[in-house]
């Protein structure tokens, strides 16, 4: 199993944040379940992917495979994120005008 995180790092007093890619690997040994976990620091990467392709009048983004997708569902296969919808104020003015 391997998943994306963001990892805090506490030393004498100071945090500092990473990404990092952590693989779980389930293992059995003199009959006990063990599991080998490695964390490698992929912050560099992760930094890298902070510029996200988007189209300008839809909002679709372009994925690594140049499929386009709503953003909602972007976020969600590649960060595991999920939204909530709503309007701001002048969205919803606007919305509500048409509907006069």
């Amino acid at each position: 199993m391997k998943r994306r995180a963001k990892i805090e790092i506490a030393d004498n007093g100071s945090k500092i944040e990473i990404y990092a890619l952590v693989t779980a690997s389930p293992f059995c040994q003199e009959e006990r379940r063990l599991v080998l976990l490695v964390i490698e620091d992929i912050s560099e990467i992760a930094e890298l992917r902070r510029i996200i392709p988007i189209c300008s009048v839809c909002k679709k983004v372009k994925s690594e495979k140049e499929s386009w997708f709503q953003i909602e569902k972007y976020f969600k296969e590649h960060w595991d994120l999920d939204f909530s919808h709503g309007l701001c104020p002048e969205c919803y003015r606007i919305e509500m005008d048409k509907l006069k």
